[in-house]
C-alpha cells in the first residue's frame, strides 16, 4: 500500500468516526430534549395547580381589603 492510499484510508476511517461520534451527540440531545420536555410539563402543571391555589386567595384578599 502506498503512503498516499494509506493516508486516505486513516482520514476515511477519522470521518468514520467523527461521524459516529456525532450521531451518539445527536442521540443523546434528543434524548436530553424529551427529559427536559417531560421536566417543563411537570414545573408547568406544579405551576398551575399553585396558581389555582394561591391565585385565588389573592384575589380573595384583594377583593376584601386584605392587602
Amino acid at each position: 500500500m502506498t503512503e498516499r492510499a494509506e493516508v486516505s484510508l486513516v482520514q476515511c476511517h477519522i470521518r468514520e468516526n467523527t461521524m459516529a461520534s456525532l450521531a451518539d451527540v445527536v442521540q443523546m440531545l434528543k434524548k436530553e430534549q424529551v427529559r427536559l420536555t417531560r421536566e417543563l410539563q411537570r414545573i408547568s402543571a406544579a405551576l398551575a395547580a399553585f396558581g389555582k391555589t394561591y391565585g385565588n386567595r389573592q384575589d380573595y384578599q384583594r377583593l376584601h381589603g386584605h392587602e
